[in-house]
């Protein structure tokens, strides 16, 4: 878990920005997911939104991966992944309609 912990740690430092042409060019149908505690701060994914024109964006009360049930931040209370799965779902299933 230590060399997983300090790769993630490295890589985020390290982190370049991708410009905004290559987000823009994007076609396909895209869902951006977040929590409002996450690494990717609310305003970012708002941003990368409004840049990719066939984007859906929900931004989820808790924090990163705690949404969609990942195991390490997983609360015994947590209710975010019942309605969070589902609309992964939905979205998923809207691109097998086309």
């Amino acid at each position: 878990m230590q060399a997983m912990h300090d790769k993630d740690a490295k890589r985020m430092v390290n982190f370049k920005d991708i410009p905004d042409e290559p987000i823009k060019s994007i076609k396909a149908p895209t869902l951006i997911i977040i929590a409002d505690q996450d690494v990717v701060q609310p305003e970012h994914a708002i941003e990368m939104h409004r840049q990719i024109a066939n984007s859906e964006l929900a931004i989820i009360p808790g924090v990163h991966g705690e949404y969609i049930e990942e195991i390490t931040t997983l609360k015994s209370n947590s209710k975010e992944a019942h309605f969070v799965i589902p609309m992964l779902q939905s979205f998923l299933d809207k691109g097998r309609t086309k």
